[in-house]
């Protein structure tokens, strides 16, 4: 009983189901082919052929196995009734009897081989599946490792440098002391430099750390415009020399975000703006606004556009690694760092491009509260 038992607990939830009912099926079929009368053809009729239920079931459960017994049971159960009880004999033709049997056996053959045919297909699916997602886990795990490995590299490279120079500085004023060689003015151009690559080194640790670690953004409702205000009046203090145009549009508009991280998003990206302007030509910055639907997600979007020198192709694929950059004392984390902000919101910076207009568009998902609700 307890072999039995635990043979029946090896079945999935639904060949228990599906034995329960093509068993069930099976007694009821049988028990009214057996009580009723002889004379109702008609009904007689319809119970042969529901024999064919029980089978369909089992070969569903097991596949051929199954279809194949429930047909041999069905047969044997239908035999004494359909041959051998003569005050009680099923009234149909012997021929069509034996034929119908031969039909169990062929039904739940077929329709078994069928269902194996199709749980192999399935289970390869499964597999090939399971495949795909192990191999899709290590390629991003290289990535990963990958993605620390070059960041390791750009940490060392913008450390290496401003150290260099700091070591190089501190032993001209070790020689220099110990020689009595160095006068005052070497001495405080030495120092001058060990202060300067000791801001540059303080730079790139912030940097790297705004980047490793993005506190939580505190959702607020903006002004646009007296946002994008406060953005130019920090911008203007630059050397460039150039002009600012905010669309009517955007004055009006606000939405939600975090003011200080949406801040330091567009104020990078307007001075990364300023400084791909042509040599020797005075800037060109606009401010745009639009909304758009991206996967069923509506979205308010900023935009920050320049008439500059344009982007590459190369650079296009390129510009949101870490530490890439394209200005000569760039930390190549600006937009890398941006980036993650944008994406914090549950939105994404897209760029566009006409000619040698470059406009990169911040898109944020358009609420009505702080708590994500859509409008």
């Amino acid at each position: 009983m307890s072999m039995s038992y635990r043979f029946y607990e090896g079945f999935s939830q639904s060949q228990k189901w599906l034995t329960v009912a093509s068993v069930l099926l099976l007694f009821l079929i049988t028990l009214a082919h057996y009580s009723t009368n002889t004379h109702d053809e008609i009904l007689h009729h319809t119970y042969r052929r529901l024999y064919y239920l029980p089978v369909v079931l089992a070969a569903f459960a097991f596949g051929w196995r199954g279809g194949s017994l429930m047909a041999t049971c069905a047969s044997l159960a239908y035999m004494p009734h359909a041959f051998f009880m003569h005050h009680h004999q099923d009234p149909a033709p012997t021929n069509d009897k034996i034929f119908e049997m031969i039909l169990y056996v062929l039904v739940g053959l077929l329709t078994g081989w069928l269902v194996d045919r199709e749980q192999a297909s399935q289970k390869a699916l499964r597999k090939a599946l399971y495949d795909r997602t192990q191999m899709e886990e290590a390629l991003i795990r290289a990535g990963k490792l990958s993605a620390l490995g070059h960041l390791l590299a750009g940490v060392a490279h913008e450390l290496r440098n401003p150290l260099a120079s700091i070591m190089g500085a501190a032993e001209g004023l070790e020689r220099g002391l110990q020689q009595q060689t160095i006068n005052y003015e070497r001495a405080q151009k030495l120092l001058s430099l060990q202060q300067r690559e000791l801001k540059r080194l303080e730079t790139s640790v912030s940097h790297f750390l705004a980047f490793a670690k993005l506190r939580t953004p505190q959702i607020n409702e903006l002004n646009l415009g007296e946002l994008v205000k406060e953005i130019i009046e920090l911008a203007q203090h630059q050397e460039q020399k150039g002009q600012f145009v905010v669309s009517s549009e955007l004055k009006t508009q606000k939405l939600w975000a975090d003011k200080d991280h949406l801040q330091q998003v567009l104020l990078n990206l307007t001075l990364n703006e300023m400084h791909a302007s042509k040599a020797d030509e005075p800037f060109e910055i606009t401010y745009l606004f639009k909304e758009t639907i991206h996967l069923d997600q509506a979205y308010l979007c900023i935009g920050v556009s320049d008439k500059g020198v344009g982007i590459t192709d190369e650079q296009k694929e390129r510009i949101y690694e870490p530490f890439y950059s394209t200005k000569h004392a760039g930390t190549g984390l600006g937009l890398s760092i941006s980036s993650r902000i944008v994406e914090a919101h549950q939105g994404y910076i897209e760029l566009s491009q006409e000619h040698a207009q470059t406009c990169f568009w911040v898109c944020m998902p358009k609420l009505e509260s702080s708590d994500g609700v859509m409008k």
